[in-house]
């Protein structure tokens, strides 16, 4: 059994869904995903239903985000640093 992985996509989004392909392929339901920059205007694509845990930064919302985003769990940068904190793998994507 591996141990819960955090992966932080930080892809720019000409090339995010590529990024939540390679997630996909390893992802298991004890994996959270955290959108950052750009990639959260990916926020509403349907391969984001098949992650179990999935958040943004709450500045990358204000940013970017033009509509309330009910499927994303927001995070201020404690919270952030709070999950990075619960697990001992984390990839970066870009």
């Amino acid at each position: 059994m591996t141990s819960p992985v955090l992966y932080l996509i930080q892809s720019d989004y000409s090339n995010t869904a590529n990024m939540l392909n390679k997630v996909l392929q390893l992802y298991t339901s004890d994996d959270s995903v955290v959108l950052m920059g750009e990639a959260i205007l990916f926020s509403d694509q349907a391969v984001l239903k098949q992650l179990k845990k999935i958040y943004i930064l709450e500045n990358d919302a204000e940013i970017f985000c033009d509509r309330q985003t009910t499927d994303l769990n927001i995070l201020n940068y404690s919270e952030f640093a709070d999950l990075c904190l619960q697990y001992k793998q984390c990839i970066t994507l870009k």
